[in-house]
């Protein structure tokens, strides 16, 4: 029988041990993907989106990063002032576009080396 429990706390070493689980199963599974993706070429780079007014005034901001094929968005925010105005989804497409111009780039990279 198992028996299930929640908690806020765990302790280190059954966190480890459920790292470690996954990450086995997932190299076992693929493990072209994870030797690459320990190659410094592969690390994962920063993406930041600022968004200011006309006169240089923070509006609002996109922390993300990048990693292959995906991009991982932190964080989102727009001062009050700007909200509504669209500033998040404009912050969200440059973002992708970034993403998706540093993965071509990678891939062309990948491709000739």
């Amino acid at each position: 029988m198992i028996h299930l429990s929640t908690t806020d706390a765990l302790c280190e070493s059954v966190h480890q041990a459920i790292c470690d689980e996954l990450r086995r199963f997932n190299i076992e599974a693929n493990g072209v993907f994870f030797a690459a993706r320990e190659l410094a070429l592969n690390s994962p780079r920063p993406l930041y989106v600022v968004a200011r007014d006309d006169e240089g005034r923070l509006c609002g901001g996109l922390l993300a990063e990048t990693q292959f094929a995906w991009i991982k968005l932190s964080i989102l925010a727009v001062v009050p002032a700007a909200r509504g105005g669209g500033v998040g989804s404009c912050m969200l497409a440059a973002a992708e576009t970034e993403a998706m111009n540093r993965t071509f780039h990678l891939r062309n990279v990948y491709r000739f080396s």
